[in-house]
């Protein structure tokens, strides 16, 4: 086997010293069979489209070809590697026919090299030319049998032609490899699917998923197995999660094609930023379209600054304006002082970078320092004075700094500029809120619902309204408003939690702990809900059903120490004798004080031995509650803690009631 190494602007240099000059686009005579016979074409295909630098790289690398050829230079190594390279940009710049042809004079030139019989398949399955490809990866096995990538390639294209037992064969090769054993399992989860075996679908895509929860792309076959089990619910949860992440398997060929692909898009970037007529609109759009999606995106553009600063050619607009892009997708990822770093240096070197400006103002209010981002919205809007969205950006830092006449002068004069935008509306309406502006503040908030267009803005903006009115102490208007949210989706959480809240407030227990329980439907894990279901469900004398309640959610959060707690003074003290179990409530009481011994949970355990009858335990307990109070403790709270001492002290439980 051949040793493997890549090459990129060395080996051109190299093919440029020693060769001769070109002699055109095809070179090589037919003097019989190998490659010193073959007639090598070097592809030119239409580049006018393509960025200045990988342009002139493939251009470079054509005719160093060319003059390798031309020399007669059929046999070398650089000779090879300067074609399967080529191949490589042509294949990441997705000029797929060009790519196939350098992968074929590759394989011509080293018959044994299963390199490039691999690459050749993935441009032949992208083409749709499925039994191509299928052809050439089985080459490429039988040349490198232990890179299992080609493999599992290979059964995902015979998956596609419908051939499931030789894509199975394939899958269990690999899974005997011990090796890439998720994207086998996925592939044999595929197979599984396609026969109707959804059980060992469901097997195998969750086992999948459990060592690989990112891969978003397993969901999707896995929700239809859960179809075809009749299991409906679980088949819609997946559904949801659907995404596009692929199972990772170790590929180092197809690795270094998309890094080819990557680089060459960093030197568009760096291309692009040094052109005259440069946009900020269009020039963030290309990075992101080429790094949105990559890990590190903004790491490989602080290489690309770098690379130009030690170019010595770059001018300070360039290195500006990545800088520009580097601090946003900084920003984009939560990165603030990074992003502010390079934002600084963009506006720096280019003043006129607006955008930049404004990212800067948004990172500097971000990270509370506002006096920094009022300044740079201020020089914003010394190049474009009506600009709505800068004038709100820069209302809510006057906001932080209390100056709310201000602030209310900018949103009046962007809700001029942008009538039709709710947004601004709706940031007026906090301001003249805060100005003790009620009334003002509803109607902004009103006229921000009519103007909204989608059930994703109304529906936040009628629970700030609502919130408005329940300030405002006006709770019909504020339930009526969390209820026209909720019309919208019943499991918008925001709104079920303040309207159950304000329905207990307003004694209407039944309705809180309908309200609590359909926010458990939607969070089952949360504790709030669960607890303040319980809490409505006792004030509303629902005993025996809060007592039902709190068992189902230690069921579901079995380690929960707030459930453990309420449940455990619920059985040791509740008014209705039949609800009261003094057994369960000190088992709980004894788990609660082994996990946390506190006040709390000491008074807990107190209560629970009363309600079993273990009165002098309980005595010993509560004895050791108050000798270890501390002066945060009330006097009314110690004053309880005494007369339930007292009780214990007489045989008499937490809350003795006469017995029907």
């Amino acid at each position: 086997m051949r040793s493997r190494h890549w090459v990129g602007t060395e080996v051109v240099l190299v093919l440029l010293a020693v060769c001769a000059p070109a002699l055109g686009t095809v070179a090589g005579l037919d003097q019989g069979e190998g490659p010193a016979s073959a007639v090598f074409v070097v592809p030119r295909p239409d580049l006018s489209a393509m960025q200045k630098s990988p342009r002139e790289r493939i251009e470079t690398l054509q005719t160093s070809i060319e003059m390798a050829l031309a020399a007669g230079d059929r046999d070398s190594r650089e000779l090879l590697e300067a074609f399967g390279f080529l191949g490589l940009l042509f294949h990441s710049a997705s000029m797929r026919d060009a790519a196939e042809i350098c992968y074929q004079n590759a394989r011509t030139l080293a018959p044994d090299d299963g390199r490039w019989s691999y690459y050749l398949g993935l441009v032949l399955n992208t083409k749709g030319d499925l039994e191509g490809a299928v052809a050439s990866y089985r080459e490429s096995i039988r040349l490198e049998p232990e890179r299992t990538a080609t493999r599992i390639r290979l059964g995902e294209v015979l998956l596609e032609l419908g051939r499931l037992e030789e894509a199975r064969v394939y899958f269990e090769t690999v899974e005997r490899m011990e090796s890439d054993t998720e994207a086998a399992m996925f592939g044999l989860g595929r197979v599984a699917g396609f026969e109707g075996d959804h059980e060992r679908a469901v097997e195998l895509f969750e086992a999948v998923l459990e060592k690989q929860p990112e891969a978003s792309a397993v969901h999707y076959p896995l929700a239809q197995a859960y179809r075809g089990l009749g299991q409906a619910d679980k088949a819609k949860q997946h559904l949801e999660m659907r995404g596009d992440r692929r199972v990772y398997f170790s590929d180092p060929l197809g690795d270094m094609l998309v890094l080819t692909g990557k680089n060459a898009a960093l030197q568009v970037v760096g291309d692009l930023a040094a052109e005259s007529d440069f946009s900020e609109d269009s020039f963030l759009g290309f990075v992101l379209s080429q790094f949105g999606e990559v890990a590190g995106a903004a790491e490989q553009l602080e290489k690309v600054l770098e690379y130009l600063e030690q170019s010595g050619t770059a001018t300070q607009t360039q290195l500006a304006r990545v800088h520009y892009a580097a601090g946003t997708l900084f920003g984009g990822q939560g990165q603030d002082e990074s992003a502010i770093l390079h934002l600084e240096h963009a506006v720096e070197g280019d003043p006129g970078l607006r955008d930049a400006r404004v990212r800067l103002g948004n990172a500097l209010a971000r990270s509370l320092r506002f006096e920094e981002a009022l300044k740079q919205f201020d020089r914003a809007l010394e190049t474009r004075a009506d600009d709505p969205e800068v004038l709100a950006r820069r209302a809510s830092v006057l906001v932080s700094h209390g100056r709310l006449e201000d602030a209310r002068a900018d949103l009046l004069r962007a809700v001029e500029l942008d009538p039709a935008n709710p947004r601004g509306w709706r940031l007026l309406a906090g301001v003249e809120e805060r100005l003790g502006e009620g009334e003002s503040a509803a109607a902004r908030l009103t006229h921000a619902i009519e103007l909204a267009t989608e059930d994703e803005v109304r529906m936040p903006l009628h629970k700030e309204l609502g919130d408005l009115y329940y300030r405002e102490q006006r709770p019909d208007e504020s339930a009526r408003e969390y209820l026209k949210a909720l019309r919208i989706d019943e499991g918008y959480v925001p709104a079920l939690e303040r309207l159950a809240a304000l329905l207990g407030q307003l004694r209407e227990y039944d309705a809180a702990a309908q309200t609590y329980n359909k926010w458990i439907v939607r969070e089952p894990m949360r504790i709030e809900p669960r607890v303040g279901e319980a809490t409505a469900l006792i004030l509303g004398g629902r005993l025996a059903m809060a007592r039902d309640r709190l068992e189902a959610g230690l069921v579901d959060l079995p380690d929960n120490l707030d459930l453990k707690d309420i449940l455990a003074r619920h059985l040791a003290a509740s008014p209705d004798p039949a609800v009261r179990d003094g057994e369960r409530a000190l088992e709980l009481a004894l788990e609660l004080y082994e996990q946390v011994p506190t006040p709390q949970s000491i008074e807990t355990l107190a209560m629970a031995h009363a309600e079993a009858g273990a009165f002098d335990q309980a005595v010993t307990w509560q004895k050791r509650l108050i000798d270890g109070a501390d002066e945060e403790v009330s006097l009314a709270q110690l004053d309880l803690w005494r007369r339930n001492l007292a009780r214990y002290e007489n045989r008499l439980t937490c809350c003795s009631l006469p017995t029907p």
